[in-house]
Parts: structure tokens; sequence; C-alpha cells
């Protein structure tokens, strides 16, 4: 089985994960306020933003951070490894519009995100601009 020692670990698998989705502009540890977004992404082709946070086992803070992450992105996802997700109440990431990524050797997605219905468009664009002015 494959395990994961830090939650840095989990970047590579997800920044795949996230370029074969047409996500091509992707910031790590992009700054929201008193927040770090582990991974920020932007697909121009879709006009679409992702915010992904990764946790290896808290998952209880990671749903709590991509709830304030719906505010400036389109889908706000938690990232943990596949043989952490045993105690993960599945029904409160989908009332809740979260996705959820299992990591393992691939990456799965377990529960799709929904389109945020919360989302600020100035903290959008601004999240948006940030990233452009970074690439």
């Amino acid at each position: 089985m494959l395990t994961f020692e830090r939650e840095a670990h989990l970047e590579d698998p997800i920044t795949r994960h996230l370029k074969g989705r047409r996500f091509r502009m992707l910031f790590k540890e992009a700054p929201f306020y008193d927040y770090r977004i582990d991974i920020f992404a932007l697909s121009t082709a879709q006009n679409r933003c992702v915010a992904v946070e990764l946790k290896l086992t808290k998952w209880r803070r990671a749903f709590e951070q991509a709830l304030v992450y719906q505010l400036c992105a389109d889908y706000a996802f938690v990232a943990m490894p596949k043989y952490a997700l045993t105690r993960v109440p599945l029904d409160l990431f989908r009332t809740h519009g979260v996705g959820l990524i299992a990591v393992g050797g691939r990456c799965h997605v377990v529960i799709p995100a929904q389109l945020s219905t919360v989302v600020c468009p100035t903290y959008r664009s601004g999240m948006i601009q940030f990233l452009r002015e970074q690439s």
C-alpha cells in the first residue's frame, strides 16, 4: 500500500490529476486572507477554477477549509490518501458540495464537487488575477 508521510507528497498526484482535466494554471499555497490554499488551479478552456485542500488525516479541518474556499473558487475539494478515508462522513461532503479525492497510485474522485453557490465574484476574480500574475 502506498503511504504518504507529508501533505506535500500529495501535491504531485493531484497536480497531474488536475492537468489531466484541463487545469493548466496551478499555484501552490495560494494566499486567501488568513488561509493558504494548497492548490488553486484554473482552466481557461472551461473558465473554471478549483481549490484543493490536502490533508493526511484531519478530514474535519480540511472540510472546514474547503467550505471557506467555496467563496473564491467554482469548485472546492479535499484530497486525502485513500487509506485515510474510512472515517470520512461522505454525506457531509455531498450535502455541502465539497468534493473528495482519494489519492493512491492514481487519484480517484470519490465525491464530485458541486458548483459553488456562495462564490463571491470579487474573491474569485482576485484569485484568478493573482494566479495569472504568478504564471
